[in-house]
């Protein structure tokens, strides 16, 4: 169980992986046309009593939204069609956590189970440990998910095992866990189960590095600030090459780092929010088999929320008036799909990151829109 993510990947079902050698990618399915996108007004805008999307079916069929009542996030399930009828999953408890804290949830593509919880640190014993939900459609009720058992755990204390991630397919579950040798020592497990079964398809030792990682949107790529790691192979991507050309392109003291990478494992994005200097943040998208830089779009802009496997990338940008919900594309001319005015007033406790969700193929997105005076409307646009 000491295996590092630069050397094999030491899990239960990967076996005898290649570190360093990227694996082939399937040849992406083009994103279906969208000639018209119809826009659909979910829930009526409001200052106080407004939902946020949390999460959109990988068909963009089914969604989950979040209501803050009696200062928790309440948890529903309902369908993307206007009209349709909401099903409460449960209520997030905030005690003890940051009001910046974002739940995570994940939806099956049926809509039959819906994932929830909020990510834990798995660093400090004092810490909080995190439970994760599941809320089945078939009892109408939501359970505790079972915790992962290390199958080789390392010498020393064990801190209790915590959320991480959640795939946006909810197939996958991401689980982290701290053991302590000695002072200032210690090693990250990582484990990935199965979001139907709880079986554990890969546990592997983490460096501190994976803390700061992303997981693709079906959670076959976890994406660090150094490499892309292939969960089902164990073969990793280095990222030094994307990094050197983007210093040969754009010259020496940029500072970029990888925001996300595709699930095919072929794309992954480059973000700088800020140079420091008052320079534009740019987005790059940099495809592992062609080894070729491209960069999406520059301005003010918000992180990424999903990279296709075509290599389309759904993001925001921020003005001094309006947040935009573009698409960016390796031609550089970024479909603008959605634009609403900016107000001052949204709450810091919804975070930045949870204006915009989509489904998996983009034909669905789900986006909060501020309007002047009258509040946020819970809009839908849908491929007609």
């Amino acid at each position: 169980m000491r295996a590092s993510l630069s050397g094999a990947l030491v899990a239960v079902v990967l076996v005898g992986a290649a570190a360093c050698a990227p694996p082939v990618p399937p040849t992406p399915v083009p994103i279906p046309a969208c000639p018209v996108r119809q826009a659909l007004t979910l829930e009526p805008p409001d200052l106080v009593n407004f939902s946020l999307p949390r999460a959109v079916s990988a068909t963009g069929e089914w969604m989950v939204t979040s209501r803050i009542i009696a200062g928790e996030p309440v948890l529903s399930l309902r369908s993307t069609q206007q009209g349709s009828a909401s099903q409460l999953l449960g209520t997030l408890q905030r005690v003890g956590r940051p009001s910046t804290d974002e739940p995570l949830v994940s939806i099956a593509e049926d809509g039959s189970q819906v994932l929830f919880g909020y990510r834990g640190n798995a660093a400090l014993d004092t810490d909080p440990q995190s439970n994760l939900y599941r809320w089945s459609a078939a009892t109408h009720s939501a359970t505790t998910v079972p915790l992962p058992v290390v199958a080789t755990p390392p010498v020393g204390v064990a801190y209790p095992v915590n959320l991480y991630r959640l795939s946006a397919d909810g197939r996958r579950i991401f689980w982290t866990q701290s053991f302590y040798e000695a002072p200032f020592t210690f090693h990250h497990v990582m484990t990935v189960t199965d979001a139907v079964t709880d079986a554990v398809i890969a546990q592997f030792d983490a460096p501190s590095v994976l803390f700061e990682s992303f997981v693709s949107s079906g959670g076959h790529q976890i994406t660090t600030p150094t490499e892309v790691i292939n969960v089902d192979s164990g073969a990793v991507t280095p990222l030094a090459d994307a990094k050197a050309q983007i210093l040969t392109e754009l010259g020496g003291g940029v500072n970029f780092a990888p925001q996300d990478s595709s699930d095919n494992g072929k794309f992954t994005v480059f973000a700088r929010q800020s140079d420091g200097l008052g320079g534009p943040a740019i987005y790059l998208l940099w495809n592992h088999v062609s080894q070729t830089l491209s960069e999406i779009d520059r301005g003010t802009l918000d992180l990424p929320t999903a990279v296709t496997d075509d290599g389309r990338v759904l993001y925001t940008r921020l003005t001094a008036t309006s947040r935009q919900v573009l698409l960016g594309q390796v031609d550089k001319t970024p479909l603008v799909i959605a634009s609403g005015t900016l107000l001052p007033t949204w709450p810091e406790q919804y975070g930045r990151y949870i204006w915009t969700k989509s489904s998996e193929d983009l034909r669905t997105v789900l986006y909060s829109q501020e309007l002047p005076l009258l509040g946020y409307r819970l809009t839908a646009q849908r491929c007609a």
